[in-house]
């Protein structure tokens, strides 16, 4: 039998060919032609891999580093073996070396979403490694149409994080030392990774974070976490509908956020915002623990 070698996409037309010809038949959601795939794949967050067998592309997996206020993350964005070469392991060393991969890149944690009726997935991830945190949620998204009309510029109330206290306050850092505070707050990019507070009468009512993506399927926006006060419908909707303004401004395709079933308020405020849901998520991930130097 043929050796499968994984290895990091070497930047050609060839490979990305290999990997949208892979993209066409399991997802077929791709708008990117081979040239394109090869631009995005060059850019310095992103990591894709692909697994050969001799020269052909027979697997791939979409990664790229992201920042949270939580960690410091390499997302499995996609992951995807051709119908020919299925079976035989390739999907679960793709995971492997994904992790891997993440922590040569500083520690990072390496995370993936699965789908739950995805049993060959969720599989592939728990052999690589990976574990499964959190409780199934729902994954929503938004569309947002060129053609649709223009939201309004900004919401009343709605600002962007500024200051360590304000961090504090929301209780974003925990036990973060001030010097950590600092580092977040130095992390925080506009139109990269950014978090929004809203106030009423000068205190805060909830906080939205977000993260801007490139993946092989669309440009847009992760709502990496999305709280207000008493779960407040009005606070909900003001700072989604600000990010739904970021990201139809910035000429983006997608919003999108994993939502927690529990928090009955949540589903029904997106709806009205025009997020439609696609099914149900669980996240795994696999968090390295790099040895202390010395």
């Amino acid at each position: 039998m043929t050796t499968c070698q994984v290895q990091p996409f070497d930047g050609s037309l060839d490979q990305a060919r290999g990997v949208l010809s892979i993209e066409e038949t399991t997802f077929g959601e791709c708008p990117y032609s081979p040239e394109q795939i090869a631009c995005l794949f060059g850019q310095p967050a992103q990591h894709a891999l692909v697994a050969l067998i001799g020269d052909r592309v027979v697997g791939f997996a979409a990664t790229f580093e992201t920042d949270t206020i939580a960690s410091r993350n390499l997302e499995v964005d996609l992951l995807a073996v051709h119908s020919s070469a299925q079976s035989r392991g390739i999907g679960q060393r793709l995971l492997i070396e994904a992790r891997n991969l993440a922590v040569s890149l500083g520690g990072r944690k390496a995370r993936g979403l699965v789908a739950t009726p995805n049993e060959a997935s969720r599989k592939a991830f728990i052999k690589a490694g990976y574990i499964p945190t959190g409780n199934v949620r729902l994954m929503v998204h938004d569309r947002l149409e060129p053609s649709a009309p223009p939201l309004d510029d900004g919401q009343a109330g709605v600002a962007l994080l500024s200051q360590a206290d304000e961090l504090r306050q929301l209780g974003l850092t925990g036990e973060c030392t001030d010097s950590a505070t600092r580092e977040i707050l130095a992390g925080l990019r506009p139109r990269q990774h950014q978090v929004w507070v809203t106030r009423e009468n000068g205190a805060y009512m909830g906080f939205c974070e977000t993260l801007w993506v490139d993946t092989l399927l669309y440009t847009g926006i992760w709502i990496e976490s999305l709280h207000a006060r008493r779960a407040d419908r009005r606070i909900i909707s003001r700072l989604v509908a600000q990010v739904l303004c970021e990201g139809q401004s910035a000429g983006l395709d997608r919003i999108g956020i994993l939502v927690d079933q529990a928090i009955s308020a949540h589903i029904p405020t997106l709806r009205q915002l025009g997020f439609q849901e696609i099914g149900e998520y669980q996240w795994h991930e696999f968090r390295s623990h790099p040895q202390p130097e010395g």
